[in-house]
């Protein structure tokens, strides 16, 4: 998963779609994807099944109001809506529940992104940092060599919002479910990378669709056995109850609820 910013270009476009979400009538489907045009134009797509027509310029005033460090972040206050929010569709945005993991203190990220958040490379400069890639804005400070880089990418003129921003709690619950069993897995598996398919929303009701990928010693089909043995007693949204999820933005490397060894006694290989 892509690590964003805060107070980047990338940071803006993925608070402003959160933001939105307290503006739309609650419901576990929800979906906001937003989307910046340079200069000043925001497309609103996803669905949110009523028939509400938002003000969208009003909103966003009120967003800059509580937020103003993002006026110097888009240098205008003054930005251009076109509304392709969908009231019919039950589509979701996200193509698809698998998500990889990595044997780090917040496993949605791996060792790469966790140092360069911690300490960037490219300063105020960096927006984004992908599993292998830092995405930047004003390239002419920096030598010809860092922007010809493999490692870095450029901004182009347009960025998108992406999961689990925009996202209801209820479909962010997914991908910290598959965290927390990768988390867990990590103390057995003896790999440094899984990749996990679920589309439940609690270990609760994980079954037999669960999917697993390592290329550690220990089979695909023994992780989900282990998995649905001793890790199904675990109430996801007990433990989230109370966390917020503009956390994910702000603070994406601290601790989170449900990072957190479960079972320990149980969860062993033999």
């Amino acid at each position: 998963m892509n690590l964003v910013f805060p107070n980047s270009i990338d940071c803006y476009v993925n608070h402003f779609a959160d933001f939105l979400l307290e503006f739309v009538p609650s419901s576990h489907m929800n979906v906001i994807k937003t989307t910046f045009h340079f200069p000043n134009v925001m497309i609103i797509q996803g669905y949110d099944f009523s028939d509400t027509i938002y003000n969208f310029s009003k909103i966003h005033d009120e967003f800059l109001e509580k937020f103003p460090n993002y006026k110097e972040t888009i240098g205008s206050d003054k930005i251009t809506f076109i509304d392709l929010l969908n009231n019919k569709s039950h589509k979701g945005l996200l193509e698809t529940w698998w998500f990889t993991f990595y044997n780090t203190p917040r496993p949605i990220y791996n060792t790469f992104q966790i140092s360069e958040f911690a300490s960037p490379t490219l300063k105020e400069s960096t927006t984004l940092v992908t599993e292998d890639k830092i995405k930047f804005t004003t390239p002419a400070i920096f030598s010809t060599e860092i922007y010809n880089s493999k490692q870095t990418i450029e901004t182009q003129y347009m960025v998108t919002s992406i999961y689990p921003f925009g996202y209801s709690k209820y479909l962010r619950s997914i991908m910290y479910t598959s965290e927390f069993i990768a988390y867990n897995l990590f103390r057995i598996a003896k790999t440094n990378k899984i990749s996990i398919h679920n589309t439940n929303v609690s270990p609760l009701y994980l079954d037999d669709d669960l999917l697993i990928k390592c290329d550690g010693p220990v089979s695909e089909k023994r992780l989900i056995s282990l998995v649905l043995d001793t890790l199904t007693d675990y109430d996801l949204e007990e433990v989230i109850y109370d966390y917020d999820t503009s956390k994910d933005l702000t603070e994406p490397i601290a601790d989170k609820p449900w990072i957190e060894s479960w079972k320990v006694g149980d969860l062993v290989l033999f």
